[in-house]
């Protein structure tokens, strides 16, 4: 017995459907792979803080959600002294609306971080970890041991210029002592224009 075409048509649209329908594993941004040197370079500031404010709003026109960050430098690797450093990411969640940009960090109050910021956009004014994930890390203070900082860039897709395809990010973790050592000789040697 053949199938009216109604139902035909249904079963093939509902067969697109489940092909096409999202997953986990399309959830994420294409960036450039940066290297050490290339985060420090790209970045206007970097610090070692503490994030003590998040908030989202509504964009002037109510058409787009911001989240606004502060982070209250303990030490300033780059860049000049100031009582915070304000990010301005795309997304978040207002009255109930929520907003996802995939690759974007999110912040807690109270995380301890090392961020590499980028400049504040001219039009927008989003300011956001240098590429996205691999700007940030987050510190971690065990109950014994030395403080880690940890970086997850596993919701990212990372290009590299000249290398065809891309590689999925990964978690990665160091000594936090060893972070801000090489990251205070990395500003030092670019503001010097010492050899690599």
């Amino acid at each position: 017995m053949r199938r009216p075409p109604a139902r035909r048509a249904l079963g093939c649209a509902l067969v697109l459907a489940l092909a096409f329908w999202p997953t986990g594993e399309a959830r994420s941004t294409t960036v450039e792979a940066l290297e050490p040197e290339d985060l420090v370079a790209r970045a206007e500031a970097i610090v070692w803080g503490d994030v003590v404010a998040v908030r989202a709003d509504w964009d002037e026109r109510r058409t787009r959600i911001y989240t606004h960050v502060e982070v209250a430098p303990r030490e300033t690797l780059k860049g000049g002294p100031a009582p915070t450093v304000a990010l301005k990411l795309p997304g978040g969640e207002v009255d109930g609306v929520v907003s996802v940009v995939h690759g974007v960090p999110r912040f807690r109050p109270g995380e301890e971080v090392v961020l590499h910021v980028t400049a504040a956009h001219a039009r927008s004014g989003v300011r956001v970890p240098v590429g996205l994930g691999q700007g940030l890390h987050r510190v971690v203070r065990p109950g014994h041991g030395p403080a880690i900082a940890t970086r997850d860039t596993r919701d990212l897709h990372l290009a590299r210029p000249g290398v065809a395809g891309v590689q999925p990010g990964a978690r990665d973790a160091r000594p936090l002592d060893d972070l801000l050592q090489a990251i205070r000789g990395e500003v030092a040697r670019q503001a010097t224009g010492g050899p690599r």
